[in-house]
């Protein structure tokens, strides 16, 4: 069967994190008449066989020999690659691990930023200024357009979920996936470059900071017990996993206490009165928005896990200095990028690459040896095993948080 002839290939990781962007971009790119398909990492990589895209566009990467970068370069070498980078608001940590490491990403690969700070930090890790573009962040334009709304939103989030709108709601977005990590998992980080100190150092500070963030969370339930109380887990996170860890502490939640990671974080930031979290962007993009925002932060953090924006945001150290009348609302002016038209930016940097062609096919960066290959087959059956459970066997085998990913292939 003849592939598909497609202008370009968006691949996403995380659908909360990644798809209502993904999905206003490509549907410009189609009201101009392009043809673009959009594919999971995790459930659709099956599929790629199908189709023929003269641009790929990636959620992030920072070498070529990582998974699935490897594979998709195998698969396309003739293609051009774009990177929409993500995570923009990393902590140090982060930065050190995350900076590109090779000539793909360094000279082959076209960046897509959201503003002068990370192309300076792509710069000063050998990126060429030639393949940057700052385009603005499009979860921001989003945002903006949402935030009008906020009534509607919110009385939609209140009967669909059974809330009381007229309650405070108070959004906590957190980050904790940390806590949560394997030893297993840990030691793969490490061997693929993370720190191989901070890395356990971060584990026990993230399980630390999450035991007194249950108990601050009661403590706010009974205080403010007129308010309503909305967690949401990392993506990577379930729900239930939360609910463990505050059984083996001994802590039942209150009736005002809700836990969901249905629709996007972006409806619950929109719908809420303060957003506040341990070490989220989400509260960033709330202060931005107009919303009052708090962290959490009951222990120092490292130097190597502070972000350059916690200062302009209050941090609370303790229940007892809670004062949610007392948040300053919104942030106007420290953030212009979230006024930019940033996916029709992105899409005219992407058209631009369309009468561009490849030097030379990128088979020339790509190393696969026996084992290699051998495991990229695997990896790449196990996401055709994925997309069959969830699509006829009730997702078993699949956990949670990885579910939430789940959406059916553009093709």
């Amino acid at each position: 069967m003849a592939k598909k002839q497609r202008d370009f290939l968006f691949l996403l990781e995380h659908e909360d994190r990644e798809g209502a962007s993904i999905r206003r971009i490509v549907e410009k790119l189609e009201n101009e008449g392009k043809k673009v398909s959009i594919l999971s990492l995790e459930f659709h990589l099956f599929l790629m066989s199908k189709i023929n895209p003269s641009v790929v566009v990636i959620p992030y990467g920072f070498e070529l020999n990582q998974w699935p970068v490897n594979h998709i370069v195998r698969e396309f070498p003739n293609a051009q690659f774009f990177s929409l980078n993500w995570e923009q608001l990393l902590t140090p940590i982060n930065q050190n691990y995350k900076k590109p490491r090779d000539v793909f990403f360094k000279e082959r690969v076209k960046h897509i930023t959201w503003s002068e700070d990370f192309k300076s930090f792509l710069i000063e890790n050998g990126v060429l200024g030639q393949n940057i573009a700052i385009t603005g962040n499009v979860h921001y334009e989003l945002l903006a357009e949402d935030v009008k709304n906020k009534e509607s939103i919110k009385s939609e989030l209140a009967g669909r979920f059974k809330l009381d709108m007229n309650k405070t709601w108070i959004f906590l977005p957190m980050n904790y996936a940390w806590a949560f990590i394997s030893d297993n998992e840990i030691r793969g980080k490490i061997n693929k470059g993370y720190d191989s100190k901070n890395a356990w150092i971060y584990k026990d500070y993230a399980s630390k900071c999450l035991s007194l963030f249950l108990d601050f969370l009661t403590l706010l339930s009974i205080k403010y017990s007129d308010y309503q109380f909305i967690v949401r887990p990392h993506p990577s996170i379930s729900c239930g996993q939360y609910h463990q860890k505050a059984a083996e502490q001994g802590i039942q939640f209150g009736k005002n206490i809700f836990f969901s990671k249905e629709l996007t974080i972006r409806e619950w930031i929109v719908a809420s009165d303060v957003v506040g979290s341990s070490w989220s962007s989400s509260v960033w993009d709330a202060v931005n928005s107009g919303k009052k925002g708090f962290l959490f932060t009951p222990l120092h953090k490292p130097d190597w896990h502070t972000v350059w924006w916690e200062k302009y945001v209050t941090n609370y150290q303790s229940f007892e200095e809670v004062d949610f009348h007392a948040l300053p609302k919104g942030l106007d002016g420290l953030d212009q990028n979230r006024t930019l038209s940033a996916s029709g930016n992105i899409v005219a940097y992407l058209n631009q690459s369309l009468g561009y062609q490849q030097s030379a096919s990128l088979n020339e960066l790509v190393e696969f040896g026996p084992k290699k290959l051998f495991l990229c087959k695997v990896k790449k059956l196990r996401t055709l095993l994925r997309y069959y459970s969830v699509k006829w066997f009730g997702a078993v085998g699949i956990k949670k948080g990885l579910l939430r990913d789940f959406f059916e292939p553009h093709l």
